[in-house]
Order: structure tokens, then C-alpha cells, then sequence
């Protein structure tokens, strides 16, 4: 599923890691309806937008992958 985010705060950097939506300005109401009309009517851009969302997320941020990122941190913490 494709997600519609205010641009700011976490979220461009989420959609930026991901890809799995559409960034809109904060606090306009008519953007976000816009960006989900949109959405809603292109069939295509809402799979690929879901699709990339979904693949990212699987292969960047699984279980393992954060273990490994973790574990790196506490490593150089250590040093």
C-alpha cells in the first residue's frame, strides 16, 4: 500500500528510503486530497509506488539487516 506523507519531519527520509509513496506540503488539505485522488485513479503508479515500498522494506529493513546495523554501532562503540 502506498502511503501519502507531509513533507517534513521523518517522512521524506522515509519515502526517500523506501520509494513506497508521495510526499505532499504540509498543512494543505487540498494537496493531500489531490496526491489521493491521484492515486486512486492511476492503477499503475499505486502498484509500482506499493511495490517499491514493499521490496525496500523488506530487503532494508528486515529482522537481520537491523541486527547487523545494531550490531555495528555497538562495535564501534566499543572500540
Amino acid at each position: 500500500m502506498p502511503v501519502v506523507q507531509p513533507n517534513h519531519g521523518a517522512f521524506p527520509e522515509l519515502l526517500e528510503a523506501t520509494g513506497g509513496g508521495r510526499l505532499v506540503p504540509p498543512a494543505q488539505p487540498e494537496a493531500l486530497a489531490l496526491a489521493l485522488h491521484e492515486l486512486l485513479r492511476d492503477d499503475t503508479a499505486r502498484r509500482q509506488l506499493a511495490a517499491a515500498g514493499h521490496r525496500s522494506v523488506h530487503e532494508r529493513f528486515n529482522s537481520r539487516t537491523m541486527a547487523e546495523h545494531t550490531l555495528s554501532v555497538l562495535r564501534l562503540l566499543m572500540q
